[in-house]
């Protein structure tokens, strides 16, 4: 019975979970080939849990971020690429 109340579709949860895949590779157009293969695997083997998977670009991740560390708060999420790089920022911390 219990299995039964798990498994029921109307009764299901949904959770969103967030993988990170980085490398560390000698230029970027082997950087590029590591992760199109390494995307294929990751995506084939979501599938077999039954899960869907879509990539994030930067300013997607930034906005998960912000929705997880100003949660309840009413700011909106504003991130223009384009200013910060012409304003001399880097996405790149760990340099």
């Amino acid at each position: 019975m219990l299995l039964d109340k798990v498994t029921d579709a109307s009764n299901s949860a949904v959770q969103e979970r967030y993988i990170t895949v980085s490398a560390h590779r000698k230029n970027v157009e082997e950087a590029r080939a590591f992760f199109a293969r390494s995307t294929g695997d990751v995506v084939s083997r979501l599938v077999r849990l039954d899960a869907r998977s879509e990539e994030l670009d930067a300013t997607e991740r930034l906005r998960v971020l912000h929705d997880v560390y100003r949660t309840g708060e009413k700011t909106e999420f504003r991130f223009d690429l384009r200013y910060s790089v012409r304003r001399g920022r880097s996405l790149r911390w760990w340099a």
